[in-house]
């Protein structure tokens, strides 16, 4: 599990697991704990900032997502992306990845349901997926 956590504590090496993300950029002066801060930059131009709001040394962390001091679309109040890791049975590493949100309101939230639950759902997928082949590969 020792070498799970050296990667993902390296919030540098986002670009070669998260889809659309081509490059990071470390903001703060520590690149690691609570309050150190990125941004990634995506496709076609766009950018997104990440704050580390908890760290758990060796298993994982908790990142605010958001576009300078607001949250990433108009659709929500605040968005999160946790990252922990766990012995498995097998012996090896378990993977855990949590994107959670807070809708603006009712509205936010149906849409959020209908439209953007899937588009997570998905986006946590290839994340794991491409996580999987770096850690697994390197």
């Amino acid at each position: 599990m020792g070498e799970a956590w050296q990667k993902l504590r390296d919030l540098t090496l986002a670009s070669r697991y998260v889809p659309s993300v081509h490059d990071v950029t470390i903001d703060s002066p520590s690149a690691q704990g609570v309050g150190a801060s990125r941004t990634v930059h995506l496709d076609r131009g766009m950018t997104m900032n990440e704050t580390v709001l908890e760290w758990q040394e060796g298993s994982g962390f908790l990142l605010r997502l958001h576009r300078g001091d607001k949250p990433i679309a108009p659709l929500f109040r605040a968005n999160t992306f946790r990252y922990a890791i766990a012995p498995a049975r097998d012996g090896g590493t378990q993977a855990t990845l949590t994107m959670s949100y807070e809708p603006r309101g009712p509205i936010s939230g149906l849409v959020c349901r209908l439209v953007v639950e899937r588009a997570f759902a998905r986006q946590l997928a290839a994340i794991a997926r491409n996580m999987k082949d770096l850690y697994e590969s390197s």
